[in-house]
């Protein structure tokens, strides 16, 4: 299988000067737990990924969340 990624987007301060500060600063404690959330929902999928079934696992991934 050809190596695949999995990608967590954190977003944009809204100005280019505030990119830096934004980036490396510690996330919000909601922040932290969508992060968290965002990861665990990756390692879920990895058994339909390791199944080979790589459209199915974008689906999960990429459909909205039930709450």
């Amino acid at each position: 299988m050809p190596n695949k990624r999995t990608r967590l987007g954190i977003g944009h301060p809204g100005s280019a000067d505030l990119v830096t500060d934004y980036v490396l600063s510690a996330p919000s404690h909601d922040d932290r737990q969508n992060i968290m959330a965002a990861v665990n929902d990756a390692l879920g999928i990895m058994p339909v990924l390791l199944n080979g079934e790589l459209q199915k696992a974008m689906h999960a991934l990429h459909s909205e969340r039930q709450v």
